[in-house]
């Protein structure tokens, strides 16, 4: 008997698995740090999305205490690991 069984149909990775596989381990170090804030939900979805293309693992936290009002600012954070190179992309170009 195979150790793996070859008949099984392959499965597609989940949504979480993929955007794992995209985080570089050096930056998953540290405390927290903000290094942006949003106007709003779907600014900071944008921006955390950026980081990820980029390797840097982010969360989005409401400015607001709990899970807050699903409007208003929210707080981009990464661990300390990554602060410099998220800054970095989040800069404004000037090409």
């Amino acid at each position: 008997m195979p150790l793996v069984d070859g008949s099984r149909k392959r499965r597609e990775p989940s949504s979480a698995r993929l955007r794992a596989r995209k985080i570089k381990p050096e930056y998953a170090r540290g405390q927290p740090v903000t290094v942006h804030r949003a106007r709003d939900p779907a600014q900071a979805e944008f921006v955390a999305g950026l980081l990820l293309e980029q390797g840097i693992p982010s969360y989005i936290a409401s400015v607001l205490s709990g899970r807050g009002p699903l409007w208003g600012e929210r707080d981009i954070v990464v661990l300390e690991s990554a602060a410099q190179a998220a800054r970095e992309t989040l800069a404004p170009r000037r090409d």
